[in-house]
């Protein structure tokens, strides 16, 4: 039974991460853009089996911990979900938000146990993530040199003009997913969870991270990329294995820095824009004073905040972002492009406690978890533990810029939830690697125990 889930799972991520595309390719074919259709609710729609499994036992299995902060966050959305029922916010607006944000949790359940129970989990489901980050980065090289028609009419159709226009060399990449933050969200999560399967005598993984790292680049969120770097450092110093992954993250940048030097002479014209796009791009990292997006991103979460600190109960679900548009909402509300305070708006003061409790005192939390494993001599288990702290601080400073805790991150979120407090280490694990059973309660070692 424990095999059928598993292969559940892994076909769960693998429709978030390409049902986005394959509903274009419907929509083209067709002839009509729909907002709202049966495609794109597919991926929502398959994280309903894991709510019905922590129902039926699964709750009960998974670490205090995690139970601990998975109710917390029920609790908050819950009651974000009546205040938008009583604001009068569209009813499908408010179903749509709690779905993307609560449903996840049902399958960080399902990871707390699996990952618990089987020491190759961890492996196969980030291999899987691996996969649909390599396909999606080299689709997105394909979309930035030669945007697909139906690509095209999914930018025109959406409205979706932040995303540049769909000509050669002039948009910025989302792959298989609905847009460039999203895409390079994953990115970002991914090339940190798979840290651990980097290793010289087996590259695959070390080849899969640097395409990974390329559609990154394409998609320009300077965010997500200055936000990888600090995490790459911050695991390195967490990490037991430093010298074999400094040379990892450093033959990474050695190929990046090697690809983006030769590809005007061996791409010719192509490979000249393709280099000419990102270094413009990026050099205004420098420049950001004088940068216009930046200036409207300040001026949103000023009257976002404003507007959040103004009503203490919050405007609940619905309201914000997406959702706002959904079923005739009009997107009246002040959509903002900064998680925590789109959070707060919706959530009030006190649901707002509530996920930042979750969110900061979780990575808190795993933080301590890596220290504690790492401390005891578990190298194998620390290793990756230190990945899954990293990506939890990612998605925490991410979120500054957008909402960065809903739909396939909160999966992520939820993933790396687990895989800090139940991962344990491989059967063929050196002594020294393989976590010690606990054969009675003891104070002093309850980190190491969740």
């Amino acid at each position: 039974m424990r095999s059928i889930w598993l292969r559940y799972a892994i076909l769960t991520l693998l429709a978030w991460g390409f049902m986005p595309e394959i509903r274009r390719l419907y929509d083209f074919k067709v002839g009509l853009f729909q907002p709202v259709e049966i495609l794109s609710i597919v991926p929502i729609a398959m994280l309903v089996p894991f709510v019905w499994y922590a129902m039926r036992g699964g709750w009960g299995r998974a670490a205090p911990l995690t139970r601990t902060f998975a109710s917390i966050w029920l609790a908050a959305y819950a009651y974000a979900f009546l205040i938008g029922i009583v604001n009068g916010a569209p009813p499908l607006a408010v179903l749509y938000e709690f779905a993307n944000t609560c449903l996840p949790v049902g399958m960080g359940i399902w990871f707390a146990n699996e990952l618990r129970a089987d020491d190759g989990a961890y492996r196969k489901i980030v291999a899987t993530l691996l996969a649909i980050g390599t396909v999606a980065s080299v689709y997105a090289l394909a979309q930035f040199i030669a945007p697909p028609p139906w690509d095209a009419m999914w930018i025109y159709a959406s409205g979706f003009l932040a995303a540049g226009l769909p000509y050669p060399y002039s948009l910025r990449a989302w792959g298989t997913m609905n847009s460039p933050g999203p895409f390079a969200d994953f990115l970002v999560c991914t090339i940190l969870l798979a840290l651990p399967l980097i290793k010289w005598r087996k590259p695959v993984a070390l080849v899969a991270t640097l395409v990974c790292c390329l559609g990154l680049a394409l998609t320009f969120v300077r965010a997500d990329t200055l936000v990888l770097g600090a995490c790459l450092a911050s695991y390195l110093v967490l990490s037991p294995r430093r010298t074999e992954l400094a040379l990892g993250i450093g033959g990474i940048v050695l190929a990046i820095a090697l690809v983006v030097g030769l590809t005007p002479s061996i791409a010719g014209e192509t490979g000249a824009r393709i280099v000419d796009r990102l270094t413009d791009r990026f050099n205004t990292i420098d420049a950001l004073d004088t940068d216009v997006s930046i200036s409207t991103r300040q001026l949103e979460i000023e009257a976002g905040l404003a507007l959040a600190i103004a009503e203490p109960l919050g405007q609940g679900l619905g309201t914000v972002g997406i959702a706002a548009k959904l079923d005739g909402g009009a997107g009246e509300a002040i959509t903002v492009d900064s998680g925590y305070v789109s959070r707060f708006e919706a959530l009030g003061y006190l649901g707002m406690c509530g996920y930042v409790l979750v969110t900061v005192g979780g990575l808190a939390r795993s933080l301590a978890q890596a220290v504690a494993v790492a401390s005891q001599g578990e190298r194998e288990r620390a290793v990756v533990v230190a990945a899954a702290v990293a990506m939890q601080g990612a998605l925490v400073a991410i979120d500054f810029a957008v909402d960065s805790h809903s739909a396939f991150d909160a999966i992520l979120f939820w993933l790396a939830l687990a895989t800090a407090f139940g991962y344990r280490a491989p059967h063929n694990a050196t002594d020294a690697e393989r976590i010690v059973p606990r054969t009675e309660p003891t104070r002093g070692r309850e980190l190491s125990t969740h």
